[in-house]
């Protein structure tokens, strides 16, 4: 099974500073706030320390770190995420997005048609304890 990730979508504020490191590849690409809407990311999820990061800064100095790891047939997502962790099953090869709501979650959209597993569901949201409202 393969993952790639293609894009990080900013919301329309794009008020946020978004860093994705691909610990595989030793990438990183990013956008300021007020800058890019998506960034284009194009490469494979790996696993354990090859996983990849998405930082995400807001206006207010909140940040979120969710760790994005492909394995065995599983997306296993932790972080600053509620529940601090989601794992779900991949049916196969996809390639996915991540978009940024403004409400603060991240919705990982599967391409092409596809859904994650044999009649899943094509998005999963998490939600980023930093950013919702106390």
């Amino acid at each position: 099974m393969v993952t790639s990730l293609r894009n990080v979508l900013q919301p329309d504020s794009k008020a946020y500073n978004i860093v994705v490191r691909n610990n595989d590849d030793k990438t990183v690409d990013f956008s300021a706030p007020f800058g890019l809407a998506s960034i284009s990311v194009g490469r494979w999820i790996g696993r354990g320390a090859g996983c990849t990061e998405v930082t995400i800064t807001n206006m207010k100095g909140n940040v979120a770190t969710v760790q994005v790891e492909d394995s065995n047939w599983n997306m296993i997502i932790t972080g600053t995420i509620a529940g601090g962790v989601k794992k779900f099953k991949v049916g196969g090869d996809r390639d996915f997005n991540i978009a940024l709501t403004p409400d603060g979650h991240l919705r990982f959209q599967c391409l092409d048609g596809n859904t994650w597993s044999d009649g899943g569901e094509s998005v999963i949201d998490v939600t980023l304890l930093p950013f919702q409202k106390k």
